[in-house]
């Protein structure tokens, strides 16, 4: 599949584009080249399917035009009469023959529209609702979201546990975390004045419904946007009733260097160091 990023210069758009089907060279376009325009171009001469023959690309607009062929046209469903010398009826009928082959090539390939991996771009929100998949925690990465989609099914197997959390993390980040449970990621404190009453800061560590997630990689790694929604996703998909945390490898420890003085140097104590 092209690369959206793709040098026009370089684009060859009749290798890219001639054979294939007219849905997929539109889904093409739509989803991984927006910069490139398109037009058709509906003609008997290249046959009764919706199949591109010729290409024709304009480097100065990014234009590719697409020659493919259509459906009977309407002209020879009329009687003789209206057949010969009517170029009037002849473009008006094939306002209608473009809205005919527009709506047989959606219905020709109404099967692409239910697999995540194959659909239009426009479509997978719909897709996402009927899964109640929130797609405001994957922002404009399409290729997690049709990941989200296809495994939604054995992902709802595994809601609540263990596995399937981070299973929902793995697709989400690409990095797959520990889940450390009956602990928090944190050392607790107790302040005592020795007597009855002890004051826990931060909760109780060791307690039995807490469980934390911990990334082995550097929290800088990740952009803040996914930072922020892996903390929505395991709020989300945790039970109820735990507590959970994240954390992330710690950074490595910079020890700072220690003042040394040389000769010629003197100290004065509070009045600071003279030369």
């Amino acid at each position: 599949m092209a690369n959206p990023n793709i040098d026009v210069k370089n684009f060859d758009a009749d290798k890219t584009f001639n054979g294939m089907s007219l849905f997929d060279a539109i889904k093409l376009v739509q989803d991984r080249m927006q910069w490139l325009k398109y037009d058709i171009v509906y003609s008997e001469e290249y046959g009764f399917n919706l199949n591109i023959r010729k290409v024709d690309f304009d480097k100065g607009d990014n234009t590719v035009v697409f020659y493919v062929g259509t459906l009977k046209s309407f002209d020879g469903l009329l009687p003789e009469i209206y057949e010969e010398n009517n170029f009037f009826l002849e473009q008006f009928l094939m306002v209608f023959q473009h809205i005919i082959n527009g709506r047989t090539m959606v219905l020709d390939n109404i099967d692409k529209f239910f697999s995540p991996m194959k659909a239009p771009k426009f479509f997978l929100p719909v897709l996402a609702a009927w899964f109640n998949i929130d797609l405001s925690l994957f922002g404009n990465r399409e290729d997690v979201v049709r990941k989200m989609i296809q495994f939604a099914i054995p992902i709802y197997k595994l809601r609540g546990t263990k596995k399937g959390l981070r299973l929902l993390l793995y697709i989400l980040t690409g990095v797959i975390p520990d889940i450390i449970e009956g602990a928090a990621p944190f050392t607790e404190m107790t302040i005592s004045n020795k007597v009855q009453v002890d004051s826990p800061i931060f909760g109780n560590s060791k307690e039995k419904f807490s469980f934390y997630v911990y990334f082995p990689i550097l929290e800088s790694e990740f952009d803040g946007a996914l930072v922020e929604n892996i903390h929505r996703m395991v709020q989300k998909e945790k039970p109820a009733y735990m507590k959970a945390y994240v954390c992330f490898k710690r950074p490595k420890k910079i020890e700072r260097k220690i003042t040394t003085f040389e000769d010629g140097m003197d100290t004065l104590g509070e009045d600071g160091v003279y030369f």
